[in-house]
């Protein structure tokens, strides 16, 4: 059964407030969580057997990647081909990974930071955290965003790299050790890579700057995406507008109300000094196509409004 259209409009929009926090906007893409083997992660720069291998318990929990270190080698662990590809067209938003240093070893000479190094066709690319390793640590998770800001490009550039990613790499040493013996020991475990899903963009962006996307794990049932507004005037007073979709467009002000006809209902929505709006959209068990658009008053614009492209929310499905 379909719920009546401004029902589901109420329970999607207006209950983001009480809901959206619930639930996460992106889903699993690839994980690695080593319960019972590698799964198919290999070795860079292993110059002992001992350096890289499986460990059955310890991790968090079970299973993990264990590094000894008992050369001069910068071991670390490569994904197998389920984490790699176009990133781009994958949606890919975000990689997270838990790590421990179970020992420094003796002769310290430094601690590094945490990173991930992504490479491909395109370029290649490093993230590294702000703080270095100090010590000992318990399980850690790192959390990476998948984000040119806050990547170094270090060759290539950051578009082409995303569109066929061929290797992910991540560290296992942490710690720089003098000595020949009794170096860092180090884990990997619990490897995620998530990724989001965009509904479709029906264009019609204008007069203005102002841009919407709707993405997300999706708009069904126990689902959520978020809708996100780039380009609006800072701190200016807007709103975004809903309407059933394949109605008719209305002209307004030098833009257009994509598929405005069939206007249901708005939400006030004021921009951050950014120029941006972000605003939790909780899915549906009820299905419909809903168009979602948004507006805010901008004085540079001949008749004082500028227009986000309208957004296509296929929700319940």
């Amino acid at each position: 059964m379909h719920l009546p259209l401004r029902t589901l409009l109420l329970t999607t929009l207006c209950g983001t407030a009480l809901l959206g926090s619930r639930l996460h906007a992106q889903t699993l893409h690839a994980s690695s969580r080593f319960d019972s083997d590698l799964e198919g992660w290999t070795a860079f720069d292993a110059r002992s057997p001992g350096e890289f291998g499986y460990a059955a318990s310890g991790g968090n929990p079970g299973g993990y990647i264990r590094g000894v270190d008992v050369t001069a080698a910068g071991t670390a662990a490569l994904a197998p081909a389920a984490f790699l590809g176009n990133w781009d067209a994958l949606g890919i938003t975000r990689l997270s990974y838990d790590h421990s240093v179970f020992s420094v070893g003796a002769g310290i000479c430094g601690f590094g930071n945490y990173n991930v190094l992504i490479s491909g066709p395109g370029g290649s690319a490093t993230w590294i955290a702000t703080l270095p390793v100090t010590g000992v640590t318990p399980w850690i998770t790192i959390d990476v965003p998948v984000e040119e800001r806050v990547w170094t490009v270090t060759s290539g550039d950051w578009a082409s790299l995303l569109q066929d990613v061929t290797e992910l790499r991540i560290p296992l040493e942490t710690v720089c050790n003098s000595s020949n013996q009794n170096r860092d020991i180090n884990g990997i475990d619990n490897v995620l890579l998530f990724a989001e899903r965009c509904q479709q963009d029906l264009g019609f962006a204008g007069p203005g700057t102002v841009t919407a996307t709707l993405c997300g794990s999706g708009l069904r049932a126990g689902e959520a995406s978020a809708y996100r507004i780039l380009g609006a005037p800072a701190n200016a007073a807007g709103v975004l507008l809903v309407s059933l979709a394949g109605q008719p467009n209305v002209p307004f002000l030098g833009g257009t109300l994509v598929s405005f006809g069939g206007f249901l209902g708005d939400v006030v929505l004021t921009s951050t000094p950014q120029g941006t709006v972000t605003l939790p959209i909780v899915g549906s068990t009820g299905s419909a196509d809903l168009v979602l658009q948004c507006g805010f008053l901008d004085p540079s614009q001949p008749q004082s409004v500028a227009l986000s492209n309208a957004v296509l929310g296929a929700f319940g499905r």
